[in-house]
């Protein structure tokens, strides 16, 4: 009789290892398209800065308009943490 309360034990330790590894593969899974939708906005970002830099008609400050976008995100980043 003692052995089936230890193998209880067991088969629930079994269950929450097992859910365990498919919450830890779902959240990689989160994460890894989170990672790739960012590295997309990004990639818009340099193909925007890149368009404006070569085939924009009057010379822009490249420095100055990267400064400008920081501090606009900056801005937009500290509003929305505060709100929440």
């Amino acid at each position: 009789m003692a052995k089936r309360p230890q193998m209880k034990r067991y088969t629930i330790a079994i269950i929450l290892f097992l859910s365990g590894m498919l919450i830890g593969m779902n959240l990689n899974s989160l994460t890894l398209k989170s990672k790739h939708q960012n590295k997309k906005s990004i990639e818009k970002l340099i193909t925007l800065l890149t368009y404006i830099d070569q085939d924009y008609v009057d010379d822009i400050n490249m420095d100055s308009l990267v400064n400008e976008i920081i501090i606009d995100w900056d801005k937009e980043l500290k509003r929305d943490s505060v709100s929440n």
